[in-house]
């Protein structure tokens, strides 16, 4: 288990102290995982299965690393990714939740326009593409 937890951490372009944060260890405790000098936690594995990377393929190498998304679960991902909130302020969140927060104040009729607008936009977009 301690190679492939190298051997994803290799696989998604993070050095030891990136791949840390998303085990909640130190830099140099994924150095002593990797090195086999400390195990692979029950905790470490959920942490991982948060980010879509496969248990079985963590506990047995078997199967693929990364467990498929449905859309559903894709959108999720962009939007925790692009609100990524690190308690020290992000503006483009501070932004998103401003919106929100205006739009829910909105009355029916206003809410209808805006909704309208954007689907007239997304419309568009998409013909572009075809």
């Amino acid at each position: 288990m301690n190679e492939r937890l190298k051997q994803l951490r290799l696989s998604l372009n993070l050095n030891q102290e990136e791949f840390g944060k998303w085990l909640g260890i130190s830099k140099s405790g994924v150095s002593d995982i990797e090195s086999g000098r400390r195990k692979v936690t029950e905790q470490h594995i959920i942490m991982l299965s948060n980010h879509n990377i496969s248990e079985k393929w963590l506990r047995t190498g078997e199967g693929e690393m990364f467990v498929p998304r449905s859309v559903k679960d894709e959108i999720g991902y962009f939007v925790e990714d692009l609100l990524d909130y690190d308690g020290e302020g992000n503006p483009f969140y501070d932004m998103i939740i401003e919106m929100m927060k205006d739009y829910h104040d909105l009355d029916e009729k206003s809410k209808k326009v805006i909704r309208d607008y954007f689907k007239k936009v997304s419309d568009g977009i998409k013909k572009e593409k075809d």
